[in-house]
């Protein structure tokens, strides 16, 4: 049960000035307004588990969230995620001081690497007893499976079903559960549908168009709290607590 990306992976999906990048801006908006709109989430210590080079982890922590996180992969942190991301370390090797300190765990496009969630999840629970609440973000939809799914190691794009049983499994109540990211939908689809190529390889944006990705970002974040719940999109995010 590994999350750990190899080093090719990395230079492809998390080059430097990612967190410039649109679809990163974009999901680390809303995680933040996923935790804002819940007073007990806002107030708790919580753990990225398989937080990459500390994209969210430094995002929240910004904002007077308490974050910190913890990668698998000897990872090279972002400038100024240095002291708030452990790499190279695995989650459930940590002292028992540590893995009480937190009660809400992020597993932010993480499970899809996994071939068993369900047990990997509840053996995480085991470690970390004092958690009380869940945020995952996982690839939605599996019409639209490419060659990116295959290349970063998916073993499968999910959708609402899956995603709620998946927390019914582990004992936990779903508190929201919708498809975000919805405007990539068609292109996605269409691509699927023609066989075409999707690139694995993300494109920082230049000084020019970090603009541009800024307000793509917040657009993203618009339509997700305004689109219905059920209204398909490249992803979900699913907020749960602990039964």
């Amino acid at each position: 049960m590994t999350t750990s990306y190899t080093e090719e992976q990395y230079q492809y999906n998390y080059p430097d000035g990612i967190e410039d990048f649109y679809w990163t801006k974009a999901r680390n908006k809303i995680i933040l307004h996923e935790i804002k709109k819940h007073e007990y989430l806002l107030n708790s210590s919580i753990l990225d588990v398989g937080c990459g080079r500390g994209i969210v982890t430094k995002f929240l922590h910004n904002k007077g969230i308490k974050c910190f996180g913890i990668e698998l992969a000897p990872a090279l942190p972002i400038k100024g995620a240095e002291d708030l991301i452990i790499t190279g370390k695995d989650a459930f090797s940590m002292n028992t001081e540590f893995k009480n300190s937190f009660q809400t765990i992020l597993l932010l496009d993480v499970i899809e690497h996994i071939e068993d969630p369900v047990q990997f999840i509840k053996e995480l629970l085991k470690e970390y007893t004092t958690i009380k609440h869940i945020i995952i973000t996982v690839p939605a939809r599996k019409e639209i499976w490419s060659e990116y799914d295959v290349f970063f190691g998916h073993y499968r794009r999910y959708d609402l079903k899956m995603t709620a049983s998946l927390m019914e499994e582990i004992g936990f109540e779903i508190i929201q559960n919708a498809y975000a990211f919805h405007i990539l939908y068609p292109p996605a689809y269409l691509g699927a549908l023609h066989l075409l190529k999707r690139p694995v390889k993300v494109k920082i944006p230049n000084a020019r168009m970090k603009t541009v990705h800024n307000i793509m970002a917040e657009s993203l974040l618009t339509e997700y709290t305004l689109m219905p719940k059920k209204s398909v999109g490249t992803s979900i995010v699913c907020v749960a607590s602990r039964v």
